[in-house]
């Protein structure tokens, strides 16, 4: 069974495609080395530049051949990448206030 890849073009998530059809987007210009997929329904969104076999080191898209494997399946682990949503954005928040209401509590307790 293929697997099924997801990319966010202009906001929105588009899928599921396949390593074929990715690599297409990809050399139209569609799916950049910072465009965002993931791996299956529930994998973990990273940049496409991480993935194998989708772009040179130039960051330019590599085309199809029948001796390369047909999926970019492996996600090459060199940073921590992740998009912008909105439960990172709220966890974000929770954790900036959860932090701000611990310094008002510890200058109230020193002075």
């Amino acid at each position: 069974m293929p697997k099924r890849i997801y990319f966010v073009s202009m906001g929105e998530t588009v899928g599921p495609v396949t390593g074929a059809q990715l690599r297409e987007q990809a050399v139209k210009g569609i799916v950049m080395p910072d465009t965002f997929v993931r791996i299956g329904d529930d994998g973990e969104w990273v940049r496409a530049a991480r993935l194998t076999d989708l772009f040179d080191a130039e960051g330019n898209p590599i085309g199809p051949k029948s001796s390369r494997s047909k999926t970019p399946a492996k996600v090459r682990r060199d940073g921590l990448s992740f998009p912008l949503t909105k439960s990172t954005i709220a966890l974000t928040i929770v954790v900036s206030v959860v932090v701000l209401v611990l310094l008002i509590w510890w200058l109230t307790i020193i002075f």
